[in-house]
Formats: C-alpha cells, structure tokens, sequence
C-alpha cells in the first residue's frame, strides 16, 4: 500500500488515535494491533524511558527506523526510580523504588524487519521518522514496570493532548514520506 493508502485504511478502520506521551501517534485497530507514528518534528520527545509490558508483542517496522536499547537491573549504571503502571490514565503506581539500570543490548530495526519482546524485557526505543505495526500478544500482567532517571519528571503518557485532527495530519505527513 501506499503511504495515502494506509492513512486511508486507518481513518476506517480504527478504533482510537491519540498521541501517546512517550513521543508517538498511537492507531489503534483493534485489541491486537496497534500503528506507531514517530515524528521528531511534531512529537517534542521521541526517547522513551526502560519500561516492560503487560502482554508480549512483535512490532513491525513499515517506515524509517527504531533504535531499541534493552536493559537489565546492575549493581553499576544509571540510578532510576523504578514505578509500576496499569497502564491507564489517571491510574497510580504501588511500586516506588530506586534500582541501578544498565545497557544490555543496543539494536537497530529498519523497514521490514520484525522484532518480538517479551512482557519481562525491559527496554527503551528512539524512533525519529517511524512507522511501526504492533501486534500485542493476551495481557499476561495487570501492571507494567516504568522507570525514570533518578532526578528527571516521570512523563504521564497520558497528560499531553493533542486533537484527532492533530493527530491525523501528523499521520498523513508522516505516511507521505512512506516509500
């Protein structure tokens, strides 16, 4: 499809857009699939923080590239504050505790390139110009683990807003680049 193609598809077929705090345009289709839109230009932070998931998943990346770091508890690394998260806006972490972060592995996903994660992983990715298609396993967890550098704000994926028309005409201008 083309990048007017799958906008189009999209607009049709989906259930919410919104834009997701942690620097992206979420799709959602249905409850397994998700579209990511990355855009340095229009979303101000494209770099989330070590965090797992409640279910695992594969992504699919359609345009640009993801870099993704994975990372692992250390006695040596970064200090982070380590919360948890129902991953509902509003909602309230019961985990609040300081761990030392480190690199495990750093990877480079381009265009056609499928990656899987599992819920426990712990990791971060930076997409600048990216479009990836998220396929989420069941939800195996009722809360995910979220970390923020010890000192900076934790970002609330929820508390910026942007409207659906904001949010399509970031899709369509991102989608336009789609080769």
């Amino acid at each position: 499809m083309t990048g007017p193609e799958w906008v189009q598809f999209l607009k049709d077929n989906n259930t919410k857009i919104h834009y997701f705090g942690l620097g992206f345009i979420q799709i959602k289709i249905n409850d397994e699939y998700r579209v990511h839109v990355y855009s340095k230009a229009h979303c101000p932070s494209t770099t989330e923080t070590p965090h797992d998931h409640r279910y695992d998943f594969e992504s699919t990346i359609l345009h640009g590239q993801l870099i993704e770091h994975t990372w692992k508890e250390s006695t040596v690394g970064f200090d982070f504050i380590m919360t948890d998260t129902d991953c509902r806006e509003g909602s309230e972490p019961t985990v609040n505790k300081e761990v030392r972060m480190t690199f495990a592995k750093i990877f480079i996903h381009k265009k056609g390139t499928t990656y899987k994660r599992i819920n426990t992983t712990m990791h971060s990715v930076i997409g600048h110009e990216c479009i990836t298609l998220l396929k989420r396993g069941p939800v195996v967890r009722d809360r995910a683990l979220v970390t923020t550098k010890k000192g900076n704000q934790s970002v609330c994926p929820f508390k910026s807003k942007y409207t659906e028309k904001q949010c399509w005409d970031i899709v369509e201008q991102v989608f336009g680049r789609m080769k």
